[in-house]
């Protein structure tokens, strides 16, 4: 076993849903399953846990290399349903979790209002309190979610919310044969997107 401990992934049930049309889904009375998983880390101050959170249940994103990809989209998750993943984690699990990471099922700027709101709850210093420094959205790469996620950003103050994109490949040719966003948002837009990204300040 690893000095840092197991990783743990745990289910929680949500209300299902029926495909109607792209991107949207009715609620049909039968449930599914969100994933998250709870890393252990080693740090210089001791260990931590890092919680890796779902936006969606599926992804329509269609990466060649993501299992979430081939169940396309099946419905984007509610803020309260982002917010449950940390409170399992933190109050059934039992686990001290010090940093979460948008990285589970699902592309974060698809659910942008939802993300957003689970953010505001995650870093209310009445609840969780999670620094905002803690937090991590990562992200194909979409150019017009990101444009939404900077403006928010600034309009919030959320300087220290910290950003990780998903490139997987070095050029443009590569990126398109694994990652179908590259072909309309190539490398190079990409790159001119995130050069113009606020710049981080001393506090959240």
């Amino acid at each position: 076993p690893s000095p840092e401990g197991d990783v743990h992934k745990f289910l929680l049930e949500v209300p299902g849903a029926n495909r109607s049309g792209v991107g949207l889904s009715v609620l049909n009375g039968s449930t599914l399953e969100t994933e998250s998983v709870i890393i252990p880390m080693q740090r210089m101050r001791g260990l931590t846990h890092t919680l890796c959170v779902s936006s969606q249940i599926g992804c329509a994103m269609g990466c060649g290399f993501c299992e979430t990809a081939q169940m396309g989209l099946i419905r984007s998750l509610e803020v309260h349903e982002i917010v449950a993943q940390w409170y399992a984690a933190r109050h059934h699990l039992g686990h001290d979790i010090s940093n979460i990471v948008f990285m589970g099922m699902g592309e974060p700027l698809d659910n942008l209002e939802n993300v957003i709101g689970a953010i505001e709850v995650l870093t209310d210093h009445d609840g969780a309190a999670v620094a905002m420094r803690k937090i991590t959205i990562s992200t194909v790469g979409r150019l017009d979610g990101l444009a939404r996620l900077r403006e928010s950003v600034v309009r919030h103050g959320w300087r220290q919310l910290n950003l990780a994109v998903s490139i997987n490949a070095p050029n443009d040719e590569i990126r398109s044969g694994i990652m179908p966003i590259n072909r309309a948002m190539p490398l190079g837009e990409l790159v001119r997107t995130l050069e113009s990204w606020p710049v981080r300040r001393s506090s959240a």
